[in-house]
């Protein structure tokens, strides 16, 4: 009785390279949802973009500007799902990268426009005739620059919009794969929920 059950499982493994059946869930609530589905291709990955507006039990209908009317997708092949949390400037990530090429730009120039005074005619007493310093010098110029470099960066900053995305489990239904052994002498099953 086990010898055939055996032979039963390793023919199932030699005939099937990869099965990965996979049963999952996707939940009613994103309906209205701006969401990112990946899917897998022949070339890769693909990710599609639009608003859910119908889930059933084997299809999510996603409205994209590609196609108006709506798309099925299969749900036993999203591999990942995503929800937008909205749009967000990056502001302060603007102003940080502004201050810093601002201040480098300032320092530079401080350090190549900046003359030391000097004394002109030494007497016993001290310096007879001081000449003043020119320029502010590479610190006080490398201030002024990053507080400039950051406004505009902040600017800049702000007018720049990203998505910001959430992924979501896609339900917690069980996984199942069976794959063939590297020796091409077993079958391994793997069960995971996700």
């Amino acid at each position: 009785m086990r010898q055939p059950l055996s032979l039963a499982v390793a023919a199932l493994g030699f005939a099937l390279p990869h099965l990965s059946l996979r049963a999952q869930a996707v939940n009613a609530a994103l309906v209205g949802e701006r969401v990112r589905i990946t899917t897998p291709t022949e070339r890769g990955k693909f990710r599609h973009l639009g608003e859910v507006t119908a889930v059933r039990d084997d299809t999510v209908m996603l409205r994209s500007a590609e196609f108006p009317a709506g798309r099925p997708i299969a749900v036993g092949r999203i591999t990942k799902l995503e929800i937008s949390r909205g749009q967000r400037s990056l502001t302060r990530r603007g102003m940080a990268f502004g201050f810093v090429l601002g201040a480098a730009a300032g320092a530079v120039y401080g350090a190549a426009t900046h003359e030391r005074g000097r004394c002109l005619q030494r007497s016993l007493l001290g310096c007879g005739d001081y000449q003043e310093p020119k320029g502010l010098g590479p610190a006080v110029d490398g201030f002024i620059g990053g507080v400039a470099g950051m406004a505009v960066g902040g600017i800049l900053g702000h007018r720049v919009r990203r998505e910001r995305w959430i992924e979501r489990p896609l339900g917690t239904a069980a996984r199942v794969g069976v794959t063939r052994l590297a020796g091409g002498t077993g079958v391994r099953a793997r069960l995971a929920f996700r």
